[in-house]
């Protein structure tokens, strides 16, 4: 009994002990032997098994100890005969077994995706094997640089660092960009479903390509995700840094979450003061470069009821080599939106009444508004963002410099922060989205229905061939767009013939445009001046100013000095002219006491300019450069000249005299005050399509000037001019279609 209490403390206090019980009925037991069977079948043991084991004795203990060192001595010779195997095995699911946060306390609280996924295998790319690319299931083999489960562990630290980001600038208020709001379907409206899966798409493309084959240290050799705004001053942030602007706040958040799937984001903040969208929409690739994921239109205030112009805008965008998403920043344009996803485009509309502003508390009725966040502070007054009171006081914050275009109409920064903080969650959401579709379609495959005879039925998405069948998803959609139908919402282009200008808007203009900010002269195409990118938003430095109006050269024929030449060698090029003479530096540099080392302006209105004196000017346009960078293979061209008059505010053309405008184009015979030869042939006038921009005709009001080939040049154009009287002519643009 005592020695059975020493092994049966807790079953034996109280009554008698199960060894002897067990004794009483009959069972077997071996000098030292317990029963364990019914002993466990009374409930009476809490021994573990090696405890067990070290109990018996006897026949039983040499039986069980001799099955041990069998057994033990199998897996050791299995395991030095098929290391190999075994060791492959782990390591091609060593992120089988699933991991919890670093910080369980830290995980993202707004919205941020259920990521626990069923993790039978890290991926199938690395679970299939066997098989070369395109032969059966198809294996990504060791190009992928990360796995699917990495890059959403990745995403998801990504996104708690933008949460902490916006916790920052709103506190208690970061609410207002949870997934409810930001995926509402409200303050950022799109058509239907279909509008999501072409972004998703564009973003899937991106991950698969950063994962192929990017991540270079090379600028060539980076997938870029990339996004343009082209707007209006407000836009482009007049009265406000460049840093403040909508485009770099949007940048400074969602960079994070696409840096943590080996893509960068470039945003390129190209608004431009005073524009409207008709100019630079026939300039989209010189303008805002040849790779666009998402374009941004931001001109509702310039545009005003030219919908027109937009028609020509997204239809440009639809001709554009990358296929760009739309984005517009209009109420009134949402319906047009609407059409662009039925012709096979992205749309999206952030609407700016829409936008869940109203969530901050109005400071006007706040205990303490000084208490409030740095972004909800002074922000919502009257139920206005930033227009009465305290708001309106505190709406600009430019520290010690001095920014021009501190107007009522013009947003303040915490509008900007507001905007693109907004907009940049609504693409992280959506890029958590396509990784998330990209992995749930990966562990699809590890059941495959047997009715699934598709060709990519086990083909894993870091793959090739699953890039090539996105890719091939993109092009039936750019086909459906240049199948559909024509817009006949053409405004003031039926004044070219309403068959001519249905041409131009599915045709490939090439537009020599001197304005800023401007890719091709950023890139050097228009003058072999490449420039260099300082700060976020793509602002580029050492861009050449060629001529200011004091440093213009005498009149005479071309020179060795003069810093460009013309095809034409008997004639100077038009003199390329930095209109706009300061800000160009940080301020600085213009003798600023409080020396704000800050460049504060971004926009230009640079133009060619001829002079009276000049006599005749000219070049072949497009220029070489340009033919070779934008002309998509084709050659020839319909053969229509627009000329666009660059903007001279703030007197910064008086030191060129009379200024002469395209209207006043005509024969010096019938009181034309400019000649233009195009191939020699005379322009006759000029015919506005909108109040700056003009078409060129000839004899009888022709606008046609053949395909552009006299002397085998290719869609290129002889064009000469000479201001006939004082003055001079400034032009931004020159767009042959």
């Amino acid at each position: 009994q005592e020695q059975c209490r020493g092994r049966w403390p807790e079953q034996c206090a109280g009554r008698r002990c199960p060894y002897t019980m067990a004794r009483e009925k009959g069972g077997i037991a071996s000098e030292g032997g317990e029963m364990e069977a019914l002993v466990d079948r009374m409930g009476a043991t809490t021994a573990s098994p090696l405890d067990r084991l070290a109990g018996y004795s006897g026949k039983n203990y040499r039986r069980g100890q001799a099955c041990f060192l069998l057994l033990l001595f199998a897996c050791v010779s299995v395991l030095i005969l098929r290391y190999e195997e075994i060791g492959e095995w782990f390591s091609a699911h060593e992120e089988d077994v699933e991991t919890k946060p670093d910080d369980p306390d830290r995980e993202s609280k707004w919205g941020f995706p259920d990521f626990s996924l069923p993790s039978a295998v890290s991926t199938v790319t690395d679970w299939f094997k066997g098989g070369d690319k395109g032969e059966g299931v198809g294996r990504l083999s060791d190009e992928a640089r990360r796995s699917l489960p990495d890059l959403l562990k990745a995403l998801s630290t990504a996104r708690i660092r933008i949460d902490e980001m916006i916790e920052a600038d709103y506190g208690e208020y970061s609410f207002v960009f949870s997934r409810n709001e930001t995926m509402k379907g409200t303050g950022i409206w799109w058509p239907s479903e279909k509008s999501l899966s072409r972004l998703k798409r564009r973003m899937k493309r991106k991950i698969i390509e950063a994962q192929l084959r990017g991540g270079g240290e090379n600028d060539e050799e980076t997938v870029k995700f990339t996004w343009v705004t082209g707007g209006h001053s407000a836009s482009a942030a007049h009265g406000d840094l460049m840093e403040q602007s909508y485009d770099v706040t949007l940048l400074k958040a969602a960079e994070v979450a696409f840096d943590a799937l080996d893509v960068t984001l470039k945003s390129k903040h190209y608004g431009m003061g005073s524009m409207g969208s008709f100019e630079l929409g026939l300039c989209q690739d010189e303008v805002y470069g040849l790779d666009i994921d998402i374009l941004n239109w931001d001109f509702g205030m310039t545009d005003g009821r030219n919908y027109w112009w937009y028609q020509l805008w997204v239809d440009q965008a639809g001709l554009h080599p990358t296929f760009p998403i739309l984005f517009t920043n209009n109420d009134a344009r949402k319906n047009m939106n609407d059409d662009c996803e039925k012709r096979g485009q992205g749309a999206f509309n952030v609407q700016w009444k829409e936008l869940p502003r109203n969530l901050f508390p109005d400071s006007d009725t706040h205990p303490n508004p000084s208490s409030l966040p740095r972004g909800v502070a002074n922000y919502m007054c009257g139920g206005q963002a930033e227009q009465t009171n305290k708001c309106k006081d505190e709406k600009f914050d430019t520290k010690w410099c001095d920014c021009r275009g501190k107007v009522s109409w013009h947003p303040g920064w915490k509008d900007h922060l507001f905007m693109g903080r907004f907009m940049a969650l609504f693409l992280v959401e959506n890029l958590i989205d396509a990784v998330k579709e990209m992995r749930e379609r990966d562990l699809s495959l590890l059941s495959p229905s047997e009715n699934d005879t598709s060709s990519l039925a086990g083909v894993p998405s870091l793959s090739g061939e699953y890039l090539n069948h996105l890719l091939a998803e993109e092009e039936a959609d750019r086909q459906l767009f240049q199948e559909s139908t024509v817009s006949d919402n053409i405004g003031s282009g039926d004044l070219m013939g309403e068959g001519n200008w249905k041409k131009i808007l599915r045709g490939n203009p090439i537009c020599h445009s001197l304005r800023l900010p401007n890719q091709a002269r950023f890139d050097g195409i228009i003058d072999g001046v490449v420039a260099t990118e300082a700060a976020p938003g793509s602002y580029y430095s050492g861009v050449d100013q060629h001529y200011k109006w004091n440093t213009l050269p005498k009149p005479g024929p071309p020179s060795a000095n003069d810093s460009l030449k013309s095809a034409i060698s008997s004639l100077r090029p038009p003199w390329m002219m930095a209109t706009d003479q300061e800000m160009r530096k940080p301020m600085k540099y213009y003798g600023y006491e409080n020396g704000c080392n800050l460049t504060v302006s971004h926009d230009f209105r640079d133009g060619f300019v001829v002079r009276h004196q000049d006599d005749w000017m000219g070049d072949i346009y497009p220029l070489d450069s340009e033919v070779e960078a934008f002309s998509r293979g084709k050659y020839e061209r319909e053969g229509f000249i627009i000329m666009c008059d660059g903007q001279c505010f703030f007197s910064n053309c008086n030191p060129g005299g009379q200024r002469w405008e395209m209207k006043h184009v005509g024969l010096p015979e019938k009181n034309g005050n400019v000649s233009i030869l195009v191939d020699d042939k005379p322009v006759t006038g000029a015919v506005a399509l909108m109040s700056d921009c003009y078409f060129l005709v000839g004899e009888g009001g022709n606008p046609n000037w053949g395909p552009g080939t006299a002397n085998g040049r290719k869609g290129q154009y002889e064009i000469k001019f000479k201001v006939e009287r004082p003055g001079m002519i400034h032009v931004s643009s020159l767009i042959v279609a």
